[in-house]
């Protein structure tokens, strides 16, 4: 009785503490919340969105700017820097850099990892022109021109802490060591060997090895091993891979502890390690900017804050791997400590007490209804996979309907309804940032006579040959589809009358040079005009087809504006 009483005081000072705490911090928030500033920030990355690096990243971004008192809008672009390598024209990406963030400002733009470095020392010219402060964080490579930013945040990593680790925990196991291909490869694992040689144990290297390769090895491993994973980005046949989906083959085939250096591959299946974070890189370097933003004082964050020592702790239990063994202040991640945690011995009692009486209750009915759970389990997993079926169909038929909804049937480009909802946006979105918007009427000429003369089957070919050129010879920003009849429509954002113009004539030479069967000549004739605030959509149509008009009286195979 004495111990409920005690617990029922405990509550209500806890109560009373929570009330008073909470009560002015509100007030306090309110108040705060009236003396907001304003931050935009563009985050150029070197790799795809998906990587889990890059996530983290995001995360901590998120996490410190969550707590400030600044209205923030992020912008996230990811030049996927496997892919950019490839490219036979990478001057694309910067011009959908600019097209896209025409008339933006930044105050800052920050490049995160080589890829995006180089992109930046590539386009400086262009940069400037933003007006922003330039950030460089992680450049991987040797960064000679400090001039070129206002900061530069080297993210080196730190493999100091994996030989006292695996000492500890595994002192009588041999280590492989998984790499990938190319320089930098051979360079982590270098700095890895030079770090583990102090251990006095047997060090293999598998590097370079395909994706199927590595899971047959690691399949293999005796269990006096344990594995090191460096990253695979590519093997020696030139195939790019997701480290993080190499880290969950390792994981999955190998019958051995896999330990790393990087927290955005905790969850994989890797143990964990001395590791670096890609949330601290993002929080820290989220704190140097909003502090420079707010006190004009940019503060270089030291490399040591980003690493520490996190261990995924389903794995560690996993490998019975104990908590005494583990380096003082770890991290434990998909750690939490439930309420068996913390009313353990309660919970046992109580729970051996209603098993035996519910034991004795229950046992004369369980083969009855083992029975009838599995006639059960087995009508509702017919049942499930009868619903997923039916939902896959309505899914695929769905789709279909949407298709249909904004395509045109003939030449499958986007009918007059997806036109007109398109060009109310565009429209909306050249008032918004003020940029320019053209579009092109074009009408086929003679197209009356061409399917009076030879049927209409030679004129639904000549729509279909039409819509290809033209497909062809805009922009993937443009947008266009058939607005009736022999009539298109193309909508060009960000696009001045003159360059429009530009565009109209090279597509009436290359309508000119269609060869339909029995046509002598294909033409076309063309109306442009141009968006201005004061004048609404309408007008913009009117005027596009008085220019057509225009073009038609003037011997059609023309351009008007």
């Amino acid at each position: 009785m004495e111990n409920c009483k005690g617990s029922i005081f405990k509550g209500l000072f806890l109560l009373y503490l929570l009330v008073s705490v909470f009560s002015p911090v509100s007030a306090l928030a309110s108040d705060i919340s009236h003396s907001k500033k304003s931050l935009n920030i563009l985050w150029i990355f070197s790799w795809h969105k998906d990587l889990p690096w890059q996530k983290e990243i995001e995360q901590g971004i998120d996490k410190h700017f969550s707590f400030q008192n600044i209205d923030t809008d992020f912008y996230y672009e990811y030049l996927d820097g496997s892919r950019l390598n490839t490219l036979d024209n990478p001057g694309v990406v910067k011009d959908y850099i600019s097209e896209k963030y025409r008339g933006y400002h930044f105050d800052y733009i920050v490049f995160e990892s080589e890829y995006a470095t180089r992109f930046y020392l590539d386009n400086q010219a262009y940069f400037s022109e933003f007006g922003s402060k330039k950030i460089v964080v992680n450049p991987e490579f040797e960064f000679e021109n400090s001039n070129a930013v206002e900061a530069l945040v080297p993210v080196n990593f730190d493999y100091s802490g994996i030989a006292p680790l695996l000492n500890t925990i595994h002192p009588d196991k041999n280590i492989v060591i998984v790499s990938g291909d190319g320089k930098e490869a051979i360079r982590r694992v270098n700095m890895i060997i030079g770090q583990l040689h102090k251990t006095n144990r047997k060090i293999e290297q598998w590097s370079g090895l395909t994706i199927k390769q590595l899971s047959d090895k690691a399949s293999k491993l005796p269990s006096n091993y344990i594995i090191v994973y460096a990253l695979v980005f590519q093997d020696s046949q030139g195939t790019y891979y997701k480290p993080y989906r190499v880290a969950e083959v390792l994981s999955d085939s190998a019958s051995v502890p896999v330990y790393s250096f990087w927290t955005s591959l905790v969850g994989s299946g890797v143990v964990g390690g001395y590791m670096l974070s890609g949330e601290r890189v993002g929080e820290q370097v989220a704190k140097m900017l909003a502090n420079d933003f707010l006190t004009k004082t940019m503060i270089i964050p030291e490399k040591t804050v980003f690493h520490d020592h996190f261990f995924d702790y389903r794995e560690t239990q996993r490998w019975g791997i104990k908590p005494s063994q583990l380096p003082e202040n770890s991290i434990l991640m998909f750690h939490e400590s439930g309420v068996m945690e913390v009313y353990y011995k309660e919970i046992i009692g109580a729970s051996a007490l209603c098993f035996g009486f519910f034991y004795w209750l229950r046992s004369r009915e369980l083969k009855r209804y083992n029975s009838v759970l599995d006639k059960t389990n087995k009508q509702l997993k017919q049942t499930h996979k009868k619903l997923i079926n039916t939902q896959q169909l309505l899914e695929d038929k769905n789709r279909l309907l949407k298709y249909q909804s904004i395509t045109d049937g003939l030449t499958k480009v986007f009918n007059r309804n997806y036109l007109d909802k398109s060009l109310k946006h565009e429209v909306q979105r050249a008032n918004r940032y003020k940029s320019y918007l053209s579009v092109i009427m074009v009408d086929i000429d003679h197209f009356k006579q061409i399917n009076d003369s030879y049927g209409h089957q030679v004129g639904d070919v000549a729509l279909v040959e039409v819509a290809k050129v033209i497909q062809e010879n805009i922009r993937e920003t443009d947008i266009y589809g058939r607005w009736g009849g022999e009539e298109f429509l193309i909508i060009c954002p960000g696009t001045s009358v003159d360059q429009t113009l530009r565009l109209a004539e090279k597509l009436r030479v290359c309508i000119e040079a269609i060869r339909v069967r029995q046509v002598n000549k294909l033409t076309a004739s063309f109306g442009v005009s141009g968006y201005s605030s004061d004048m609404s959509l309408d007008e913009l149509l009117a005027k596009a087809d008085s220019a057509l008009y225009r073009s038609k009286e003037a011997g059609r195979n023309s351009v008007c504006s």
